[in-house]
């Protein structure tokens, strides 16, 4: 078992960044920003569970999230075996945009469009994570083509609830003083929505 010491520092920080992003989405109308800490969130959560599962901390490097996604589950035990990249975000985006427009798709084409749909948002930070804080600004790099491309996304996104309640429940990650400040200090300063969907995650009587 690797030493929680090498991998709870990740744990804390993603568990800053989805709650923040939470918060945000939940009491705010920012998108952009949103996105910045949804992809960040997972980012550090997967480094927390590849350096968990290997204990390398080197290779748990780089802010590519697909990659890093694969290499949690090519290690052992696997993460989230059931959940597979079906494309990039560039391809699958184009598939959908047919779909929605009613032109033809083969089989597979279709499979993959409704993949996309339902998790349109993860595919964005999974490619383009390093742009997200240029979101209106001109974005750099071989996916600079993906900045403008429009995606439907609910707030909080019920894949990223999926994906958080799994990762912690991977890493048995109880959250500890950032849940004690959140509940101690801020309690009664975000909203009954808020708290309800932190509640899915945390703890029932937030």
């Amino acid at each position: 078992m690797i030493d929680r010491d090498k991998w709870g520092g990740f744990a804390r920080d993603a568990d800053e960044f989805f709650i923040s992003y939470m918060i945000v989405a939940c009491e705010s109308g920012f998108m952009f920003s949103t996105h910045f800490l949804y992809g960040h969130s997972v980012e550090l959560y997967l480094k927390a569970i590849y350096i968990k599962q290997t204990g390398d901390i080197d290779r748990a490097s780089g802010h590519d999230v697909k990659s890093l996604f694969e290499l949690c589950q090519a290690a052992s035990p696997p993460f989230m075996p059931s959940f597979k990249f079906r494309g990039t975000f560039k391809e699958l985006h184009s598939l959908s945009q047919k779909r929605m427009k009613g032109l033809s798709l083969n089989k597979e084409e279709d499979v993959k469009a409704i993949h996309f749909l339902n998790h349109q948002e993860f595919f964005l930070i999974a490619d383009n994570l390093m742009n997200l804080k240029y979101f209106s600004s001109p974005w750099r790099g071989a996916n600079k083509e993906n900045k403008g491309k429009n995606i439907v996304t609910i707030t909080p996104d019920f894949f990223l609830i999926k994906f958080v309640r799994e990762a912690k429940a991977y890493l048995g990650f109880d959250s500890g003083l950032i849940l004690r400040c959140l509940n101690n200090d801020f309690r009664n300063e975000i909203s009954p929505k808020t708290k309800a969907w932190l509640s899915e995650i945390y703890y029932p009587d937030l």
